[in-house]
């Protein structure tokens, strides 16, 4: 909208003066159709008021041509943004959640980190010192008490105590029961195994979590406490790891494995499909034609050419292999049922201004694909 007060008002913003110049170079550029003849190339010239001045090798003015007059509205329309294709969305949200995961994994090591520090922190023990009341009798003779040591602690036998201690206890799906003591560096390697010769594989995060939170806690109780690993209440795709019997932290409360399911297989693309089915008659397909125009792109330094760049040697290799292809696909090409099936296909030469013979050779392909599945021909 113009400026509505001011020095300026009712001129047009900087944005809009801009979307006027960018309207304007793409209504007046001189564009070429595809397909067109050099006669159809000079007559698009003329009708724009030029001509070819072939001694000159240069486009000469014939006159000057009423500029277009581009109003507002029309730039906007012309300038207008087109809309993201289903493969750009996709490629957009797999960017997105590719950074969200990055995101959790650097959340995931600060956490770990100052775990990690708080652990490495020494904790004060307060160690608390027996006081003894002294009375005194009154009228008669004060006499001292005589302090006895505490009784020595009977020592514990290490197997009974292993047996009431901390422990786990691993329920499998067909109710079979194993009991584990958490007694050594091995817990986590074994719970691991056990839980992966069910089918049930943890996350990375569910690693950590039973690692560092689960079974350190439990190591550091004095007294018994137990690690269930049991399937879950009327699923059996999920496994429930759990501490009884006392309180603790977040994160170590529970831990919900679900059993890992192979994912669907991968859909083909309709390219794909066509590679499948044109191997399957024995001609090229588009992956043949792909990989020798990169072969020939591609530069020493690995970087890849433009069309317009390659060289006429170049030009001439792919023409040549796109000729003997053709040769091969032409084999199908003729009548069914009566009728004619497809024209005879054939390669177009290039040239440094007009490559578009190189990009527009799939649709041969396309052409011989859309035959072999309408009518499914014996193979030749």
């Amino acid at each position: 909208m113009p400026y509505k007060n001011g020095k300026l008002k009712g001129e047009l913003t900087i944005s809009e003066i801009r979307k006027l110049i960018s309207a304007h170079n793409k209504l007046t550029d001189i564009k070429i159709k595809k397909g067109s003849t050099r006669d159809d190339i000079i007559k698009l010239l003329k009708s724009n008021g030029y001509m070819v001045d072939h001694g000159k090798q240069s486009l000469i003015p014939t006159d000057r041509p009423r500029k277009k007059i581009i109003t507002l509205t029309q730039a906007k329309e012309v300038t207008k943004q087109k809309p993201k294709t289903e493969l750009q969305k996709q490629k957009s949200k797999e960017k997105k959640e590719e950074k969200e995961v990055q995101k959790k994994k650097e959340v995931r090591e600060i956490k770990k980190k100052v775990i990690e520090e708080q652990k490495s922190i020494p904790m004060k023990k307060v160690i608390s010192k027996p006081v003894s009341k002294i009375t005194k009798d009154v009228g008669t003779q004060y006499s001292p008490p005589k302090l006895t040591p505490p009784p020595k602690p009977k020592p514990q036998d290490t197997k009974q105590a292993q047996k009431g201690d901390n422990r786990i206890d691993f329920y499998g799906k067909n109710g079979d029961k194993e009991r584990l003591i958490v007694n050594d560096d091995k817990t986590f390697d074994t719970i691991k195994n056990l839980l992966d010769k069910e089918g049930y594989i943890m996350t990375e995060k569910q690693e950590y979590l039973l690692k560092e939170g689960t079974i350190e806690y439990v190591k550091e109780q004095k007294t018994p406490a137990r690690i269930n690993i049991k399937p879950a209440k009327g699923k059996t795709d999920m496994m429930i790891i759990s501490i009884e019997g006392h309180s603790f932290g977040q994160g170590t409360s529970s831990i919900r494995i679900k059993k890992s399911v192979k994912p669907p297989p991968k859909k083909l693309t309709p390219k794909e499909k066509g590679i499948i089915l044109l191997k399957s008659y024995n001609l090229p397909t588009y992956k043949d034609n792909d990989d020798f125009i990169d072969k020939i792109k591609t530069k020493k330094d690995g970087k890849k050419k433009m069309p317009s760049e390659l060289t006429k040697k170049e030009r001439d290799a792919i023409y040549e292999f796109q000729v003997k292809m053709v040769k091969e696909l032409n084999k199908y090409q003729g009548k069914t049922d009566g009728k004619a099936n497809f024209r005879p296909l054939r390669a177009l030469t290039t040239t440094k201004q007009d490559t578009n013979g190189i990009g527009d050779f799939d649709v041969n392909f396309q052409v011989v694909v859309d035959y072999l599945e309408k009518y499914k021909p014996a193979k030749k």
